[in-house]
């Protein structure tokens, strides 16, 4: 097995300023003393909004010293390539950037003016020395174990994500912001895993390696914007999220564990990145947790700061701010007593019934419940369907999964799972595998399970597949 050991040493002076045409000059220095070649991705965020962009890719060979003057109208991101290992660093006008590759060790050391902003980015990627990813491919390639292969990614995924444990056992980030940047983190190593594989060997092909790749696509979130070759307004999200997650200095919710997200744009951010960052976090934080936050007064306030700004009218559109679509109704509680999913569905026989299996931890749960407006409501009263909810916390988590229940106002019957009924529900539902959430069940009156995984209240068949099967 072929161990590549670097050492990166990038060092941000600003000072050196070159003008042509009226636009400032920075100038990467590329000093690479080891013989893998290095990628130097230059980007301009500003050229769309939800979309991707078009990099500028600059390939330095093995073993050479090259210089390269770019033209930077304002603040952007660049990311450095070597061996499938990258370092993203922020860039503005008149910036010097120097890069040194050797080939001793593999560290990462940042310094100049913007040592401590760049740091806080790349701190993610630095966990116990990075992620070697040529040395699993090369494991694959000698012995094909595919099973020890997969435990060995699995290892350098927990370690990667190593930094978001550590946030949320002091308290620093809420549960749903731990899942959700620990699924990003995932996703995207496994993406850059894909890449690193097919450029290594892109004409290897067998049963094993497929199911290898196989397993590797189906760690990349589909939805994600981190999986594409240019940089997605995501990513740019990612960077905030990191500042901000590890500085002290952020005003907290009352919950004292919870960062709003206009905080992720005030501190450490460039001036003239401000407009765009902070449009970009509201647009995927009202995303993603459209429910976590006020979003509606973040708005009101990004206006006030921005009043010409061209995503006012993007957002205008995503914030639906002043509607009337609430939801009036109450939560009732049932008792589980170490029930079976059967003896949990007994109390709605002559009913039919939509089960909603969720935790207080779950992401992609919280995502759907903006779904849950009074013409979801309606929808489900048209066709006589109570909705019931299965929560699988923990039971030491009663008072978050409460909370959740009337911060969200899900309105219907809820459950808090015991180890029996999560037992059931894992021996009926997923036939004896892992319960997977979010999941949604409908069932007829007399209790027959109609689909065991019925769309999701987001997707558009939702009420499709009503109507189709409960024609009046």
């Amino acid at each position: 097995m072929r161990v590549i050991l670097l050492l990166i040493n990038a060092v941000i002076i600003l000072g050196l300023q070159t003008k042509a045409s009226g636009v400032d000059k920075s100038l990467i220095v590329i000093s690479n003393l080891s013989k893998e070649p290095v990628s130097v991705v230059v980007y301009e965020p500003y050229t769309d909004f939800a979309n991707q962009y078009t990099p500028t890719y600059k390939d330095i060979l093995s073993a050479s010293q090259k210089e390269y003057e770019i033209n930077l109208y304002r603040a952007t991101f660049i990311r450095i390539s070597i061996n499938a290992f990258n370092l993203e660093l922020i860039a503005e006008p008149s910036d010097k950037i120097n890069i040194t590759v050797d080939g001793l060790d593999l560290a990462i050391s940042i310094g100049g003016t913007k040592q401590e902003l760049n740091s806080y980015y790349n701190f993610k990627y630095r966990a116990n020395g990075g992620t070697k990813f040529y040395d699993v491919i090369d494991l694959i390639q000698n012995d094909w174990e595919l099973d020890r292969t997969i435990h060995s990614l699995e290892l350098e995924f927990k370690k990667s994500g190593a930094w978001v444990d550590s946030l949320l056992y002091i308290g620093k980030i809420s549960e749903s912001s731990y899942v959700l940047t620990k699924y990003e983190i995932e996703s995207t190593l496994a993406g850059e895993m894909i890449k690193a594989y097919q450029d290594r060997y892109p004409r290897k092909s067998s049963d094993t390696n497929d199911k290898f790749l196989s397993w590797l696509t189906n760690r990349v979130d589909p939805f994600s914007p981190f999986f594409s070759s240019s940089l997605r307004t995501g990513y740019i999200l990612s960077y905030l999220q990191a500042i901000s997650e590890r500085n002290d200095k952020f005003i907290r919710h009352s919950d004292a564990t919870t960062y709003s997200p206009e905080d992720t744009y005030i501190v450490l951010a460039p001036e003239n990145l401000k407009e765009y960052l902070w449009g970009i976090s509201l647009y995927w934080s009202s995303h993603f947790a459209p429910l976590e936050y006020d979003h509606c007064d973040y708005f009101r306030r990004y206006k006030l700061n921005y009043p010409t700004s061209p995503f006012n009218s993007v957002l205008n559109e995503k914030i639906k701010c002043g509607n009337s679509n609430k939801v009036s109704g109450t939560a009732i509680f049932l008792s589980t007593r170490e029930m079976s999913f059967f003896d949990a569905i007994r109390t709605f026989i002559g009913k039919r019934l939509l089960i909603d299996i969720w935790a207080s931890w779950c992401a992609p749960c919280k995502m759907e419940f903006s779904n849950y407006d009074s013409l979801y409501f309606e929808t489900l009263s048209k066709h006589k369907i109570n909705q019931l909810y299965i929560s699988i916390d923990d039971q030491n988590r009663s008072e978050a999964w409460k909370k959740d229940i009337e911060k969200f106002h899900l309105v219907g019957y809820h459950l808090l799972a015991d180890n029996t009924l999560i037992e059931s529900i894992k021996d009926i539902i997923f036939n004896g595998n892992e319960v997977i959430i979010p999941r949604y069940i409908l069932l007829d009156e007399n209790g027959r399970i109609i689909s065991d995984d019925f769309h999701r209240p987001s997707n558009p068949k939702f009420k499709v597949e009503l109507e189709r099967l409960f024609k009046q």
